[in-house]
C-alpha cells in the first residue's frame, strides 16, 4: 500500500505540483482509536503518512537532481 501512495505523490509531483499531501486528510487520532488503534499506533499511522509524502519528494527531487525526475532519463528536467 505504502508503495502505491508513495507513486501517487511521485505522479503529482512529475506533472508539476508544488506540494502535495500526506493523504491524512481524513484521519484522526479519534478515529482510529475508535476502530480499536491504541494512540501510539494511530500516532504511528499519521507520521508513516508523512514519511511516505517526504520520501516520495527525495526521489523526485534526486531524479531531478540526474536529469530525469520520471526515472526514464527522456530529458525531462524539474
Amino acid at each position: 500500500m505504502c508503495f502505491l501512495i508513495e507513486q501517487v505523490h511521485l505522479d503529482y509531483l512529475e506533472a508539476g505540483a508544488d506540494i502535495i499531501i500526506t493523504a491524512s486528510y481524513q484521519a484522526t487520532i479519534q478515529g482510529f482509536e475508535a476502530k480499536g488503534f491504541s494512540k501510539g499506533d494511530s500516532e504511528a499511522l499519521l507520521r508513516k503518512s508523512v514519511e511516505i509524502a517526504c520520501e516520495a519528494r527525495e526521489i523526485y527531487h534526486d531524479r531531478c537532481r540526474e536529469g530525469s525526475p520520471d526515472g526514464n532519463n527522456d530529458g525531462r528536467v524539474l
